[in-house]
Formats: structure tokens, sequence, C-alpha cells
């Protein structure tokens, strides 16, 4: 069965980006707290696992869509759920759309985004859900024989793999698929930026960090002297470092106390979020902060975690996506959802990446003196855009070594 040509993507406005910019960091948000509950180093793209979530809202009805609309805060964007769907594509649409450097100049953000749905052979998918998937999301659909289950697995995560320039391997872990899987819903997410004002190499040297708030270790530690947007709480001190173009930055979070990063990810929300990075001004400051690169081994397993949030209907035997799926010919429900994120920070910028998988089944002012800001404890750090103020990857690091 063939996909008919999709519509032109409905207009949408700043302002229409804007809002779901609004209900993806409430979502972050949700979703960081949630996943903070466990212990060691953090890399999770917000934006990316509300995007296959968004793709899978597409096909709910019911009850069952009333619960993607709350988790994903669509009544926080103000817009109808169409809308909140166009938006949403169009969101990442915007940023891959970076002007190319002038000579001279440092290359700007580069930015890979992708979705796809890889769907079941001889399964009939309701044309009007996978022309909104690809008028919304550019996702097409690929026919995958699943009964072949760990041949269609390693296809998917050569498609993954490809699409994040192999920084995420292996995003669906052996058994992820069976006989009983029928779609899975795939959002690949790849970020690489230089800094605005690169880090000196000769400047990097050996210093003190202190790993899960208490045990000394000596880290490679990157050091510069920049006006920065800062603020300082009584929980943290922030401080955002933009990449070169100026449309993405990183955030720095970093704990007045050296046990308080639980205390900081606590108190937590979009909004303290929003307030923080708005109430920031430039200061200069004289920074120290550890290179650092986190790759987990293995994809987190969020149904657990979306289910604490309020996603628990779509995984059950009562799943409604209709929207999919006529029920007469079979009933979906969600198996798992799988994510996994990769990033590096050195002296030249950043690079990232992410992906995410729903898999589903069938059913039965300037001082004379820099401020001193020593990142020698464990922090937090988010990549955001900062027209909209989305949120593309966050984390923590409490071990950079």
């Amino acid at each position: 069965m063939k996909t008919a040509p999709a519509p032109e993507p409905r207009p949408v406005s700043d302002s229409d980006l804007a809002g779901v910019a609004k209900s993806i960091n409430a979502f972050s948000a949700d979703l960081y707290a949630a996943a903070a509950k466990s212990s060691g180093n953090l890399i999770v793209s917000p934006s990316s696992v509300a995007i296959a979530l968004g793709m899978t809202y597409q096909g709910a009805r019911g009850s069952t869509a009333e619960e993607f609309e709350s988790v994903l805060h669509i009544a926080d964007s103000g817009l109808d759920a169409d809308l909140w769907h166009a938006a949403a594509g169009q969101l990442g649409e915007s940023w891959m759309q970076t002007e190319p450097a002038a000579q001279g100049q440092k290359p700007p953000p580069e930015i890979a985004l992708a979705n796809r749905l890889f769907g079941a052979q001889g399964l009939e998918f309701e044309q009007d859900f996978l022309s909104a998937s690809h008028r919304d999301y550019r996702a097409s659909l690929e026919r995958l024989d699943f009964t072949a289950f760990e041949q269609a697995r390693a296809h998917i995560n050569d498609w993954v793999e490809e699409r994040t320039r192999d920084r995420i391997e292996d995003l669906l872990p052996e058994g992820a698929l069976d006989k009983d899987s029928r779609l899975v819903l795939a959002n690949a997410v790849y970020f690489k930026a230089e800094w605005e004002n690169p880090f000196r190499e000769e400047a990097t040297s050996d210093a003190p960090f202190f790993v899960d708030g208490k045990d000394r270790a000596n880290v490679p530690t990157m050091h510069t002297v920049e006006s920065f947007r800062h603020a300082k709480t009584d929980e943290a001190t922030w401080v955002q470092m933009p990449y070169a173009g100026s449309r993405f930055a990183m955030t720095l979070a970093v704990p007045t106390e050296r046990d308080g990063l639980a205390r900081l990810e606590s108190s937590l929300t979009a909004e303290a979020l929003s307030r923080q990075l708005g109430a920031m001004k430039h200061q200069r400051i004289q920074l120290a902060m550890p290179k650092f690169e986190l790759e987990p081994a293995k994809s987190l397993r969020l149904s657990s975690v979306l289910a604490g949030l309020g996603l628990r209907r779509a995984f059950t035997d009562d799943a409604e996506f209709e929207g999919m799926v006529a029920p007469d010919v079979e009933r979906l429900k969600i198996d798992e959802v799988f994510h996994k994120g990769f990033i590096a920070v050195d002296e030249k910028g950043t690079e990232a990446a992410a992906a995410t998988a729903v898999v589903m089944m069938r059913a039965g002012g300037v001082p004379s003196e820099p401020m001193k800001v020593d990142v020698d404890r464990p922090f937090m750090f988010v990549i955001s855009d900062t027209q909209t103020g989305a949120i593309l990857f966050m984390g923590r690091v409490v071990d950079p070594r």
C-alpha cells in the first residue's frame, strides 16, 4: 500500500512555535524529574521523546488521546491538536534551517532531525494517519517483516545510527521486537556546534571535581574568562554559553553546595527553569568546567516513567489507537518506549545525539574583576533553542571521567 502524497504543512507562526516549545518544556521538566530518580550521569533529549510521542498521539483516540494531551501539556501551548502537531514538526524543521557561515566565521550548528514509521508488512494502516504523519513530521512509512524480528531490529538500529552520525547504537536492544510487533515510531536528532567563544586548549589542565558531591578526583578542566549570561539563586549558579550564531546555548546549573544536585533537581519545574533563563544578565565570568562525554551503554526504558506521568492506557489492551489501524483489522498498544542519548563537550564545542522509538504491538553591567565559577561538583546542563526556549537536551554530570 503506497502512501498518498502528503499535503503541504499547515502554516504556523512564531507564536505557535513558542507555544509548542512551552508545552515541550513542561514535559521536559516532568521527564527529567522522573528520570533523575536514578543515579549516575544522565542525558536525555526531551524534544526527541516529545516528537516520538507526538507522532503516536496522532493515532490515539478517546481516553488514550486525552492522556497524551495531559502528559505532553498540549493545553499549555494554547494550540489545538492539529496546530500543535504542525508546530511540533516545524519546530524541528526550523532548527535545521541555518545560513552558511560567511568567510572567516565559525560554521553554524549542524542539526539533523529525522522521523520514520516502520510498519508491519500486510497491516492496513489508516490513510489519514499516514498522511498526517508525513505532512506534520515528515515521517514516511517503511514496511518491515516483523516475523523476522531480529532483522527488523537491526534495520531500525542501522537507520538510527546513520541519522545520528553513528553516535546512537543499538537503540532497540535484543528482545525489543517480537512476532507481535506491528509498528515502530522513531525519532533521531543530531547536534554539533562550536562555542561562540571556544576555550583555549592550552588552558586546559587537571583540576579537582567532587564526584557524587564527595569523592575528589582530578579531571581535565577547561578555563576561560568571557562575558556570559549569568544568574545566581540560593540553590545554584547559572551560566549560559552560546554556540556560534547564538541560536542555541548550553546552560549550566552548578549547585551552591557540593552535594546539592538532588535538592536542585527536586525544585526544578518548567516555570522555574524559564524564570532562571529569563533572569540572566551578562557578566564577566572566570569559568572552569570539566570536559565530559556521556555515552550510556543501555537505552532507557520509559514505559514506567511515562505511566507515572499519566500515560497509562496506551500500554494496556484497552488502548485506543483507532486512528492508526481500524479496530476490526487489529488493535494496537504501546509495548515500550526506548530512548538513548549521547553528548561530548570539549574546548571547541558540543556534539550530542539522541533517538527515541515507540514500539507498538498488537493488543489481546561588567565588574572590574570577573566572577569566578568553578564547576567542580555534580551539575546540570541544558541545551536549548534561544529563540523559542525549546529544550533539545538536558542532563547531569556527577562523574565526568
